[in-house]
């Protein structure tokens, strides 16, 4: 009983994993139940063992691509001050590795031209992403009050637009002059505004 409680338990988080590379690389809409267990070798009628419905697997999808993508974020190139540091995180995010690798990428970037069409579960799901990357982005620019809050927003919202951008395009050299110019404008950014924060 114990071994086949294992087993199902594997099963399951071989659909998810299968579902968050392929909800990424295709988008939501385009991926069928069908696609998701043909990807781990089973058939349609076994999916409803382990889910109730794709909006389930859906939310779980978002939740295990953003937890694996900020973990090997969080991972990279240690800063001094330990940890990853500000220009580590966006030279691996506005990457043309992360560019070329969608359904291994983050999920915000992936999904977020689609997920307002969706349901309000995926939304929440997306949202707990989003929120997800938000932390990360806080620890790499640490502070507190409304203006540390609209940098880390804003360096977000640029990272994930500049990789859209890149994404979108079917010319590779305007894709990575996007990538290298919002990574070189937020690094700038920052460091005039830990100029403007040191003691004289």
């Amino acid at each position: 009983m114990r071994r086949s409680r294992e087993e199902a338990a594997r099963t399951r988080r071989g659909i998810v994993t299968a579902a968050s590379r392929l909800f990424r690389a295709r988008g939501v809409a385009e991926v069928s139940v069908a696609h998701v267990m043909g990807a781990v070798g089973l058939t349609v009628g076994g999916f409803y063992r382990h889910f109730s419905s794709k909006a389930s697997l859906v939310s779980e999808a978002i939740a295990q691509a953003s937890e694996e993508t900020v973990g090997r974020f969080r991972d990279g190139p240690a800063s001094p001050e330990g940890g990853i540091g500000f220009e580590a995180l966006l030279e691996a995010y506005l990457s043309d590795e992360h560019r070329a690798e969608v359904g291994r990428g983050c999920p915000v970037a992936a999904l977020c031209s689609e997920i307002a069409r969706e349901d309000r579960r995926t939304r929440a799901a997306f949202t707990a992403a989003l929120r997800r990357m938000l932390a990360l982005v806080a620890e790499v620019l640490p502070g507190s009050g409304k203006n540390a809050r609209r940098e880390q927003l804003h360096a977000a919202a640029a990272a994930v637009g500049a990789l859209v951008l890149a994404r979108a395009s079917d010319d590779k050299n305007l894709g990575h002059e996007i990538l290298a110019a919002v990574r070189h404008h937020l690094l700038a950014d920052r460091r005039r505004t830990d100029g403007a924060s040191a003691p004289t």
